[in-house]
């Protein structure tokens, strides 16, 4: 493993955590340590702000805004998984295409801990970038990339920077277009075209529209990793 590929996958780890509904203070913690060692490289010249509100931020307060962004909405609030950026439901053709990649490698996804989390769910995306990446396997992780991470970063990145509760969030978004931003430079793609209407935002506009994802009540848990090897 290169050491880019190794920092690369260090950073699709941290992107992972804050789109998991967690309880555990430890976990926070592990968090906030990857947060000050990215901090000493940053991307972007406004990385560093980034950093310093995503590190003044307590578990408390991290669970607080987590659940006003993420999960605080009886209806769609910030789409959360591959599928409904590409064609506004859960449940899609980029499910099909994680798991399509699934099948290329030893890792699959654990039932157990995944609880319910689909295979296009984001942070699962992220995870299994990151698994990718630290086993070696930068080729397929660049192919996850093109055939879905590409597609929808961009307006996951602005809806999150434009939600009306983000603090937190909206420094996450800029580290992560950031990130999204050198990705693409590393992989010699352009960001994709962007159509006139957003499908996402015309799926979330029809009422009364609900997600098929998980709410709160059945806790997204993140131990340690989704991904078992077969």
């Amino acid at each position: 493993m290169t050491d880019i590929d190794k920092a690369r996958g260090y950073y699709y780890e941290f992107f992972a955590y804050p789109l998991f509904f967690h309880e555990s203070k430890e976990h926070y913690s592990r968090f906030l340590d990857q947060a000050r060692y990215l901090a000493t490289q940053p991307i972007g010249e406004d990385d560093a702000a980034a950093f310093e509100t995503i590190l003044s931020f307590d578990f408390e307060a991290f669970k607080r805004e987590q659940n006003d962004v993420l999960f605080d909405f009886s209806y769609a609030n910030i789409p959360l998984t591959a599928s409904f950026y590409h064609e506004g439901r859960d449940n899609g053709p980029k499910r099909m295409a994680v798991i399509d990649l699934l099948k290329k490698t030893p890792y699959r996804r654990d039932e157990e801990k995944s609880h319910n989390v689909p295979e296009d769910y984001l942070g699962f995306i992220f995870r299994f970038a990151a698994t990718l990446l630290e086993g070696d396997r930068s080729e397929i992780a660049g192919e996850l990339f093109v055939s879905v991470t590409n597609d929808f970063a961009d307006e996951f990145a602005e809806m999150l920077a434009a939600h009306k509760n983000a603090v937190f969030f909206k420094a996450y978004a800029r580290l992560f277009a950031n990130f999204i931003a050198l990705e693409r430079s590393i992989l010699g793609l352009k960001a994709p075209a962007r159509p006139e209407k957003s499908v996402a935002k015309a799926a979330m506009e029809k009422k009364p529209f609900q997600s098929k994802m998980p709410t709160p009540k059945s806790k997204l848990f993140w131990n340690e990793s989704s991904l078992a090897e077969s």
